[in-house]
């Protein structure tokens, strides 16, 4: 799982994550170091609270249409989701244009 990633994406602290989704500190300390397995509604509640798919959560990679991500498109998409609202759809825009420029 991705947990670990996550947090340390958004920089919080486990202690603050725990409070934010309302669960006891060590209950998510056991889940992040993959000694517990959280169960399905806590994995849509982690995956909601950080805005990525279930698949992405637990670590699930497949190929779609796009294919496989290469390590700068992880790294794009890491940077990415650490966006807020209004910077995301600024660094589209120019993505969107860098495209159509170059033909």
């Amino acid at each position: 799982m991705r947990l670990k990633e996550l947090r340390e994406i958004k920089k919080i602290t486990q202690s603050k994550l725990a409070r934010e989704i309302n669960m006891p500190l060590i209950t998510y300390t056991k889940y992040e170091n993959n000694i517990r397995e959280p169960k399905l509604e806590i994995l849509i509640k982690l995956a909601n609270y950080y805005g990525v798919t279930l698949d992405y959560l637990v670590g699930r990679e497949f190929n779609n249409e796009f294919g496989y991500l290469g390590e700068d498109e992880k790294e794009l998409l890491k940077a990415y989701r650490t966006l807020n609202r209004d910077n995301k759809f600024k660094l589209l825009g120019e993505a969107q244009g860098m495209s159509k420029a170059q033909g």
